[in-house]
């Protein structure tokens, strides 16, 4: 849904934690309440950066890609089904 050309910047919501990409305050706030409004724990959001560095919803998915989220997301995951939190 970005326009041809457009930067693309993608993170991913695991339980209030957002990985990726790094948005202002604001947009990660907004990535968690979507996150809860669609009533999971893991969400990866695509955005598109206007050429005035507005971050514009593109995408969200509950099957992200988990390279996008680097080691940290991989250590976080390891420390959640460690601590049994995900069935």
């Amino acid at each position: 849904l970005a326009p041809p050309q457009a930067r693309i910047e993608r993170v991913i919501v695991l339980e209030d934690e957002v990985f990726g990409a790094q948005p202002s305050a604001t947009v990660r706030e907004g990535c968690c309440k979507l996150a809860k409004l669609c009533r999971t724990r893991l969400l990866g959001i695509d955005f598109y950066i206007t050429s005035g560095g507005l971050w514009t919803f593109s995408h969200a998915t509950p099957l992200p890609d988990f390279q996008i989220g680097g080691t940290r997301l991989l250590q976080r995951l390891t420390q959640i089904f460690r601590s049994g939190g995900i069935q």
